[in-house]
């Protein structure tokens, strides 16, 4: 009869691991190994005394005891311990003879270690780092205005960075731990590696930022069904509940196959390419699928401005599109109206009005806006606005600015006059 124990040790809790093992033994559960979780068996309850070394040669690949593992097995043997199985840096030994003697000194077990958790927590670190300075930059940049009036994106950008915040915090946590064990060394005293409660040795403790790494998880699953919800679409919780099945199911028939080191590396090299193929197939079947649907088709009354509005027009309308933005930075509504005036000839216009309360969301958007108005026109009395310009190309474009909206507007004719400007100030309900 065999029972599955589903829990997650740091190397600098290996000692609280053994404490769970003996645990274990003594309820008549001994540890055969690691499988899908830690494996054990049913058998006569015991004492039965553990050790769990972090091996400095072991690595994060390891599923099995690796050739370097094994020949340290038979070096341990001979000290009294029976290696029953290792898993990355872990190996951990059973209690063969009473005088079996210490496996390392109390030094090399810390160095061992402390050298293991600064590996493991370094490529996160900076791995992280670059993430959230990357996707923080392409929102000061050049992805501002779409994703601060995205109530979605901002929570997933505050998200990640509370996620590199808490690995900073993480960091400064070890760093505390490694001086604290450093100075019981120094006292000549023996380090326990794991959790304390009251003074005791504890097989189990909290570990706030595991918990924090589940919790950020289900805010993300709950962010991909409320954004489903939103949009009335459900690929974004069919690609993320691909993605984790697809994740979690190698994790698990890894554990289960328990691959060689160099096996390991090839799959985890392998999947770099082939999950984010199969995510890109499930994308443009999705989006194939979205093609066949019939497309959204808006009439004139859904937007609030049209040519007719402010002066004759030939001909009909060809196509209207509009999108909008809601976030609790504020909002942006865009309309685009095409009228076909002729066999090849159009007239067309295009307005975004930017709403929102904080001044410097404004000012972001109007300075990114001005970069590419070079050698443009004050008309900012003929609009009664803060600040207004216009620039004429191919296209006659404004930029205006009023107290807690921005508009930005294009043309394809003449400058508008005064009459059209307070005509078109009227429809867009601008100050």
């Amino acid at each position: 009869m065999r029972k599955r124990l589903f829990r997650k040790f740091r190397y600098r809790n290996c000692d609280s691991m053994a404490c769970c093992l003996e645990d274990m033994a003594r309820k008549g559960w001994h540890f055969t190994g690691w499988g899908w979780g830690m494996v054990f068996e049913r058998g006569t309850p015991a004492e039965v005394c553990y050790d769990v070394e972090v091996f400095p040669k072991g690595s994060e690949m390891d599923l099995r005891p690796s050739k370097e593992a094994e020949e340290y097995a038979e070096y341990c043997r001979e000290a009294g311990w029976e290696l029953i199985d290792s898993r990355k840096k872990f190996c951990v030994f059973r209690q063969m003879k009473e005088e079996a003697i210490s496996i390392v000194t109390p030094a090399e077990r810390f160095q061992n270690v402390k050298s293991a958790e600064v590996r493991e927590y370094l490529p996160r670190l900076f791995s992280q780092l670059f993430l959230t300075v990357l996707f923080w930059g392409q929102l000061l940049t050049g992805n501002f205005e779409r994703w601060i009036f995205d109530d979605l994106m901002l929570f997933a950008l505050v998200l990640y960075l509370l996620v590199f915040i808490g690995t900073v915090v993480e960091g400064a946590v070890l760093l505390f731990w490694i001086r604290q064990k450093r100075k019981i060394l120094a006292d000549g005293g023996d380090p326990f590696y794991g959790y304390m409660k009251n003074g005791k040795k504890n097989k189990y403790g909290r570990n706030i930022f595991e918990a924090g790494q589940y919790i950020v998880l289900l805010l993300i699953l709950l962010a991909a069904v409320y954004e489903a919800i939103r949009t009335g679409t459900v690929a974004v919780v069919l690609i993320l509940g691909a993605a984790l099945l697809i994740i979690g199911g190698a994790g698990v028939l890894l554990s289960v196959l328990k691959p060689s080191r160099e096996e390991n590396w090839l799959i985890q090299v392998g999947s770099v390419f082939l999950v984010p193929m199969a995510l890109v197939i499930l994308c443009v079947s999705l989006i194939a699928a979205d093609q066949n649907e019939e497309p959204v088709e808006y009439s004139q009354s859904d937007v609030p401005l049209v040519q007719t509005d402010y002066k004759d027009m030939a001909g009909g309308i060809f196509d209207i599109r509009k999108e909008h933005g809601q976030s609790v930075m504020g909002s942006a509504d865009t309309s685009m109206v095409v009228y076909e005036t002729g066999t090849e000839d159009t007239d067309a216009i295009h307005y975004t009005v930017y709403t929102s309360q904080y001044d410097w969301v404004l000012k972001k958007i109007w300075g990114r806006q001005m970069k590419t108005m070079a050698g443009a026109k004050d008309v900012t009395a003929q609009w009664d606005a803060v600040n207004a310009v216009m620039s004429s190309t191919t296209v006659t474009t404004y930029t205006v600015r009023y107290p807690e909206k921005i508009l930005i507007m294009w043309v394809t004719e003449a400058p508008l006059d005064t009459a059209q400007i307070e005509t078109v100030c009227k429809k867009l309900a601008l100050p």
